[in-house]
């Protein structure tokens, strides 16, 4: 693994110094200004300044003669070093070259080499604490995450700037260490001020009711005594184990402090750890460190989760989607960690798994094979939302059914069109369409007007008038446009003849012309118009004539957006699928349909308004399933802890 955090950044130089011409020959002025001193073996003398200002030929051809005095005295100054050195002994001048090598040695080293170096090298950058808490934790133990909050890391600092801007859902976050005691904690206020900065929780048991334990890093070992008191109760009473003193109180919580680190929970385990040697934590349990190492080098927070304690996540209702980027049936093991970059979040995922339970019970992912998106030069800058996958014939009737799935109100429409036009004409949308797309797709939520466009002046002919709701796209490539289109046209009539004439819709497909392509319309509802159009190897449809129209415009591609290119930053090349949001613009548009009256939301409101674009990227292989998030925040917000809610003194 590479373990280079930084590298260093080429250094140019500016070229200057353009030749413009010979100078005109002088007409015989004589540069002998009064004062000056006039150097040893010179023939001129400097100018007064009056001089100087007459005439800028004047000015050069006197740097000029000056540039000659210089090299002639340093010349002479060479000559006087080399006859120094040559009558110095032997003896002295292999010192002194030796003591200059040595020097240059060092300016190497910390200009050049450290900068490159590993974080673990000596000159490197830093590196983040060690994990000394895992070998305080059972290697059996389900789930294990660690924070480093030491906040002399770089990670520690990127955090602060990213969380002042969010205090709620920060205060929100940390507050969860009050489940691992069942008391109110929060850490700026209870732990930061007597903690060195490592924290860490265990879930000992194979449940997500196991037992919990916390481990905090001691600075200030009063300061950790004071805060066990706290959260013990009544009835406490000491006992010593192996020298180290295990309080417990009569609900058999304990709390003791071992290895440097407080210990807080039952007082079996808490007993266990105190007890427990090195080979048998989980720092040398092989499947959670290889899980951690798969994780990147650079990171805040990590969490191991055993195989099957993520089988049991997955099995509750409220953690269902957990499973997808999991895939419990297959894994060995999970991990995640979460990293700060200026101005973003990253939550990365990685799920080891097994390929021969993977073969046998594939998840969603395996059925998607790896592509480098191409789609979002085709895709609007301004995209609400964007999933692209590669050979969507077998994939995107799943990915549709989940995309209506999140948003019905928007799917309503298309939804129970499709279902009609099953049960009528025993057309079936899946069937009949989704093999024509063989290369890369989209699916996209766009808004219904280009940039710059005026919604009451339509800009293609038979472009409707936006209605305000965004539509839905699929672009797809890789299609062959002549049997395409002679596929679609065959579905024109039992698609129109599905639609409920009832509502007062025609049924009739008509042909408009779009970006300098025919394409095919039909009305399905208000705010649903389904159009498509084949040119070239591409096929568009949407819910709205204004799908075509802007996969043909010549506008601002998602790609080329400064948005696009930090939510997806870091992301690799390759990928099973990639997602992007514009969380703000979805986040106004669900402020006006719904949001502004749930007092739920209201309480993290300003908050989440700050989140700016989020970048999803999923690969899968035979042995791993990775899941990257990126989330980049904007603007600006002062936090309730002051300039820094994970607790660290600004100052």
């Amino acid at each position: 693994m590479d373990r280079i955090r930084r590298r260093l950044a080429e250094r140019r130089r500016d070229a200057s110094g353009a030749s413009e011409g010979p100078a005109p020959e002088p007409e015989g002025n004589e540069y002998e200004g009064e004062g000056g001193d006039q150097a040893p073996g010179s023939s001129f003398k400097r100018p007064e300044l009056g001089a100087l200002g007459e005439t800028g030929r004047e000015a050069l051809e006197w740097i000029s003669e000056l540039g000659g005095s210089i090299a002639g005295r340093v010349r002479a100054a060479a000559g006087a070093v080399a006859d120094l050195w040559f009558g110095l002994s032997l003896l002295a001048r292999r010192r002194i070259a030796a003591a200059a090598a040595l020097l240059g040695l060092v300016v190497f080293v910390v200009g050049v080499v450290a900068p490159l170096a590993p974080c673990w090298a000596p000159g490197g950058d830093r590196c983040p604490p060690d994990d000394d808490a895992a070998k305080l934790v059972p290697a059996d133990a389900g789930a294990y995450v660690h924070a480093n909050l030491d906040p002399d890391t770089d990670q520690y600092e990127a955090a602060a700037e990213v969380t002042a801007l969010v205090p709620d859902l920060t205060a929100e976050a940390t507050g969860l260490l009050s489940t691992a005691v069942d008391r109110q904690v929060i850490y700026q206020r209870d732990i930061q001020p007597w903690s060195a900065g490592e924290l860490a929780v265990a879930l000992v048991g194979g449940s997500a009711t196991a037992d919990r334990l916390l481990l905090v890093e001691v600075a200030d070992a009063e300061g950790a005594a004071q805060f066990a008191e706290r959260v013990l109760r009544a009835g406490v009473e000491t006992a010593d184990v192996e020298g180290v003193a295990v309080s417990t109180d009569r609900r058999g919580l304990s709390s003791a402090i071992t290895d440097g680190f407080l210990l807080i929970g039952p007082e079996l385990q808490v007993r266990r750890s105190v007890e427990l040697s090195v080979e048998d934590s989980i720092e040398f349990n092989p499947v959670a460190q290889e899980a951690l190492e798969a994780l990147p080098e650079e990171r805040l927070v990590e969490a191991f989760v055993s195989a099957d304690l993520a089988g049991a996540l997955a099995g509750q209702e409220a953690l269902g989607a957990f499973d997808t980027i999991v895939n419990s049936e297959g894994a060995e093991a999970g991990a995640a960690a979460l990293s700060f970059d200026e101005g973003a979040v990253e939550l990365s995922v990685r799920s080891l798994q097994d390929p021969e339970r993977s073969e046998s019970d594939p998840d969603f992912f395996a059925a998607l094979p790896l592509f480098e998106p191409e789609l979002t030069e085709q895709v609007g800058a301004d995209a609400l939302a964007y999933m692209g996958v590669g050979d969507p014939g077998a994939s995107a009737a799943t990915l549709v059914g989940q995309a209506a799935d999140t948003a019905p109100d928007l799917f309503r429409g298309l939804r129970a069109f499709s279902r009609r036009l099953r049960s009528r004409q025993q057309v079936d949308l899946e069937r009949d369409v989704l093999p024509l797309l063989e290369g890369e797709a989209a699916l996209t939520v766009e808004p219904e007007s280009l940039p710059g466009d005026d919604p009451a002046q339509p800009s293609s002919p038979g472009v409707v008038a936006p209605t305000g709701v965004p539509y839905l796209a699929l672009l797809a490539t890789g299609v062959d446009p002549e049997t395409s289109a002679r596929d679609l046209a065959e579905l024109q009539v039992p698609l129109a003849d599905a639609v409920d004439a009832s509502e007062g819709q025609s049924p009739v497909f008509e042909s408009i012309e779009i970006g300098g392509v025919t394409a095919q319309s039909l009305r399905l509802s208000r705010i649903v118009e389904l159009t498509y159009a084949t040119y070239d190897d591409e096929l568009v449809v949407g819910t709205s004539p204004a799908a075509v129209e802007r996969a043909r415009a010549d506008a601002d591609p998602l790609a080329g957006s400064e948005e696009f290119e930090r939510a997806t930053e870091g992301f690799p090349d390759q990928m099973s699928m990639l997602l992007y949001f514009d969380f703000r613009g979805l986040l106004a548009l669900g402020e006006r349909l719904f949001l502004a009256e749930d007092p739920d939301y209201a309480r993290f409101a300003q908050d989440l308004r700050t989140i700016d674009r989020i970048g999803i990227a999923v690969r899968r292989t035979r042995v791993e399933l990775a899941t990257d998030v990126r989330v980049t925040v904007a603007g600006e917000r002062r936090s309730a802890f002051g300039e820094d809610p994970l607790g660290a003194d600004p100052g």
